[in-house]
């Protein structure tokens, strides 16, 4: 099943679970960690060099809301090892904390699948993506391009293009109590079950959405 084109505007928003069309305030960092390098690598954080992939390592080791800033460029993911590894050291990105990803605003950030697994899964966090484009996911499970898991996660002037996987979700798989999407484009996103662009399963939110299936 592919999904082609969905196009979510700035005012006539998609909210996944039922929310209010605005952007909600995000509280200020608790640490800012600048990304400087396109490679693909698992040390430390440092000033000067700083992978996109350490920079969610430190953030998932800092508690509070921190803050991941993303020049613009091209962010392939390289590290392969086990599929659900699930801390970010191989593998998709894996965010276990509160966080926000603001991706440069003037120049295309580009965060790209290794081409066996997902590009970016969050567990139980409040997560605000922004100004990236999320592409060449390509997971075995639920969710291509993002997976999300008991989080509330908002995603602002983003594109989910070109990820697949062969259960359900190939864009995106959102397991969240919340999801919020303004200003995106989900397109070109290929599953071999439901929902090519976006599935929607079985969270109970304090809307009454509780088991309800979105398949767009």
């Amino acid at each position: 099943m592919e999904q082609r084109a969905l196009t979510i505007g700035r005012i006539g928003c998609l909210a996944v679970s039922t929310l209010l069309c605005a952007l909600m305030a995000f509280s200020a960092g608790a640490e800012t960690f600048t990304v400087t390098k396109e490679s693909d690598d698992d040390g430390p954080c440092e000033v000067d060099d700083c992978a996109l992939r350490e920079a969610i390592l430190a953030a998932n080791a800092t508690p509070g809301n921190d803050l991941v800033v993303v020049p613009g460029g091209t962010y392939q993911l390289s590290l392969l090892g086990p599929v659900e590894e699930n801390q970010s050291m191989t593998g998709d990105l894996d965010v276990l904390d509160d966080l926000e990803i603001l991706g440069d605003q003037e120049r295309p950030v580009f965060i790209v699948g290794d081409g066996t697994g997902r590009v970016l899964q969050i567990y139980e966090s409040t997560v605000i993506i922004s100004n990236v484009t999320i592409t060449g996911g390509n997971a075995s499970s639920w969710g291509g391009g993002i997976r999300t898991s008991h989080s509330r996660v908002t995603i602002i002037d983003s594109t989910i293009t070109g990820n697949s996987n062969s259960m359900s979700g190939g864009g995106i798989l959102a397991g969240s109590y919340e999801m919020t999407l303004i200003n995106c484009t989900v397109s070109r996103n290929t599953t071999h079950e439901h929902g090519g662009g976006i599935f929607r399963f079985g969270i109970a939110d304090s809307r009454g959405c509780a088991g309800k299936s979105y398949d767009y």
